[in-house]
């Protein structure tokens, strides 16, 4: 029983530990692309045609490679690309769950497409990438089919609406708790309001302390005057009336 349970318990951390390096492996590449991506640049000469061409890329021919790949083919949206698998390998190597590499894409998938057509539509055209535009090559191509009829119905609604998909599907792909999210937004506001009602109630405190003080003190001030005049008021009536003297 005791070498089975041991057996149990090295499979289990050989399992885990091969499970986190294959999630920092996804991190590594991730932040490599990222890095390419950020670091484009549409001066880059292509490199399939020249010996000595001109890369203006921090990863060199290899990175501007990709990142003229990945803009080429998918536009803009291949930085939530990146960022998706960037923090899908940190889910893996915290959770421990291999099932995230097979879940993850679907919905990257979902949101690539959906933003290869966003930018398509609405900026297709783009200064850098003056082959196919922010939207790629799949964008251009999805920009003619039925779903580009269904967006041109009502652009000003479908242009919000993309956006929210897009946004909500990504953050489904990098999976974001969602309850997490929003009660990580109530704790937020919640803090900001409240420091800013404490600041006002100890304000309008403050204030009320005042008035009432200067009120009470007004109150005194009036209600001293005629008493406070009395004893004078009683010495002139003494100086006013006298009683006649024997003599007279």
């Amino acid at each position: 029983m005791e070498i089975k349970k041991i057996l149990e318990n090295t499979s289990n951390f050989v399992t885990k530990r091969l499970i986190e390096l294959f999630g920092v492996l996804i991190l590594i590449l991730s932040v490599f692309l990222l890095i390419s991506l950020l670091s484009y640049s549409g001066n880059d000469q292509p490199l399939i045609f020249e010996d000595n061409p001109v890369v203006e890329n921090i990863l060199g021919q290899k990175g501007s490679l990709i990142s003229d790949l990945f803009f080429q083919s998918i536009g803009l949206i291949s930085l939530l690309f990146a960022i998706t698998f960037f923090i899908t390998g940190i889910n893996i190597f915290r959770t421990k769950k291999l099932i995230l590499i097979l879940q993850n894409p679907f919905y990257l998938i979902l949101y690539v497409i959906l933003g290869s057509l966003f930018f398509a539509v609405y900026y297709p055209e783009s200064f850098w990438l003056t082959i196919n535009g922010h939207g790629g090559f799949v964008g251009k191509q999805l920009s003619e089919t039925f779903l580009a009829s269904f967006v041109n119905l009502n652009r000003q609604i479908s242009y919000y609406l993309l956006i929210i998909s897009i946004g909500i599907l990504f953050l489904i792909s990098i999976n974001l708790n969602i309850y997490w999210f929003f009660n990580l937004i109530k704790k937020i506001f919640l803090k900001l309001f409240s420091k800013n009602y404490n600041t006002l109630k100890n304000n309008e405190k403050v204030k009320y302390e005042n008035e009432n003080f200067t009120e009470v003190y007004n109150k005194q001030i009036q209600e001293d005057l005629p008493f406070g005049n009395t004893e004078n008021q009683s010495k002139i009536d003494k100086k006013k009336f006298y009683l006649p003297t024997i003599d007279y």
